[in-house]
């Protein structure tokens, strides 16, 4: 058994590789030992020369980082010492766990860690058996140091969650999640996450597109396509359940090519004898301009359609803002906002895990329903209500004809208005975005790009 040694405090020396970088504030730590002294020894080993191997009088830290820095700043001139003998795997797995179980670590050098770990031969499910976590979370651990390393850190500054990195990891593009990382820690941290979500799906759409058009039609890249002829898009705002990709008769004797971009593939084909007139071709893109408008508006409807409703199945359980959901309810369901048609029963029955009949759309059968329901009471009667609002129209837009062209242009809706303040009343973040389509600043109102 290693036996306690006093050991001159110019002899120990922090270890490089120790997972804790910030040690935080040792002042408290200082004065406590300028009054009480070290009350635990520190774990050292022997350092040795990188040039001779041999010991050089010196010692490395194993455990013990902030007493050392205390102490140092208390004055002590000597500590107290087991020496130890370790390999470096040993070592590291030491301080690595030492740290995890005084949850001193933040997820980042968590991560860094357990990377150290497999560099120095162990694997996962070593890892996950010596520090208690999951094989799973080791592996999604190690791939947060794919990330930016300064957004990371400050989304840890902005006091992210473990949960808010769990949630990341649903986004695979580390260009993306960089994206969205930036967000974390801010209200609109959720619309982020689900935008990139949403353009993970269109790029796989295009790929998918490209995969069915390359096996007839050659890509022209950036090419100019002004002496080709259009002949039709496969795009992401366009598609529907039913469309498919359709390989042209004549494909074994014209030669099409076609044109990726971030919304699929244009094919063209060689000049003809009709070729699109310049009024043809702007009419056409107006169309396909606004069919693309509608399409990103819906999705952004959708979206923080879904947010709110995140939101809302958090409440299950809870015992907070029982005044204002209280108030908030009886007003929607006595029709003192204007509701007479009562709850959707299709988003009570979503909501609340319940099997809804069809044929039975009258507020009788959902009182039934949710009476035999037992959940809390509380989250019933809050879903019940805000079941009534989301089943009308939940949309900032409405489609315009301007007299040339239809366009989607802003539209109030004081509805959603009202959502707006219960929800923020009792907690609900409001994303950029979703001020923009509210207040009608959103630049798909003004012409701008819909990416």
């Amino acid at each position: 058994m290693s036996e306690l040694t006093y050991i001159p405090i110019d002899k120990l020396w922090p270890h490089p590789d120790n997972p804790r970088k910030d040690l935080g504030d040792v002042s408290e730590l200082a004065d406590s030992i300028k009054a009480n002294g070290v009350l635990q020894n520190l774990t050292v080993v022997k350092k040795y020369g990188e040039l001779t191997g041999d010991f050089d009088g010196k010692y490395t830290v194993i455990i013990g980082h902030r007493r050392l820095a205390a102490a140092k700043l208390a004055g002590l001139k000597e500590l107290p010492c087991v020496v130890a003998e370790m390999t470096t795997r040993e070592q590291l797995q030491t301080m690595l766990m030492e740290n995890m179980q005084r949850s001193d670590l933040t997820v980042y050098e968590q991560a860094q860690g357990f990377q150290m770990m497999l560099d120095l031969g162990a694997s996962v499910d070593e890892i996950a058996a010596e520090s208690g976590f999951s094989s799973s979370t080791v592996r999604r651990r190690v791939k947060l140091l794919a990330l930016d390393k300064d957004k990371f850190k400050a989304s840890e500054s902005r006091g992210a969650t473990l949960q808010d990195y769990m949630e990341l990891d649903k986004v695979h593009d580390p260009e993306l999640k960089n994206k969205v990382l930036d967000a974390i820690g801010t209200a609109n941290f959720n619309n982020e996450l689900r935008k990139a979500q949403d353009e993970e799906k269109r790029r796989e759409f295009v790929k998918a597109r490209v995969a069915d058009v390359s096996q007839w039609a050659t890509d022209i890249g950036d090419e100019d396509t002004s002496e080709l002829t259009y002949v039709r898009s496969y795009t992401w705002w366009g598609w529907t359940n039913k469309s498919v990709v359709e390989k042209p008769e004549n494909a074994d004797t014209v030669s099409y090519c076609y044109h990726v971009s971030n919304d699929g593939v244009s094919i063209y084909m060689p000049k003809e004898a009709q070729r699109e007139t310049e009024e043809d071709v702007k009419r056409r893109e107006m169309r396909e301009k606004d069919e693309q408008t509608g399409k990103v508006l819906e999705e952004i409807k959708e979206r923080h359609k879904a947010m709110r409703q995140a939101f809302v199945k958090e409440f299950w359980q809870t015992g907070k803002y029982q005044r204002e959901i209280c108030n908030f309810a009886c007003a929607v369901l006595t029709g003192f906002n204007g509701y007479i048609r009562g709850a959707d029963l299709d988003i009570v029955a979503e909501m609340l895990g319940l099997e809804n009949d069809d044929n039975a759309t009258n507020r009788e059968l959902a009182v039934v329903q949710v009476s035999n329901c037992d959940k809390n009471h509380m989250y019933k009667l809050l879903v019940s209500a805000y079941s009534i609002y989301e089943g009308g129209s939940t949309s900032y837009y409405a489609h315009d004809w301007s007299g040339s062209f239809w366009r989607y242009v802003h539209k109030q809706n004081e509805s959603m208005d009202a959502l707006y303040a219960f929800l923020t009343s009792i907690g609900y973040e409001m994303s950029d975005e979703e001020i923009a389509m509210q207040s009608g600043a959103h630049e798909l109102f003004h012409g701008g790009d819909t990416k």
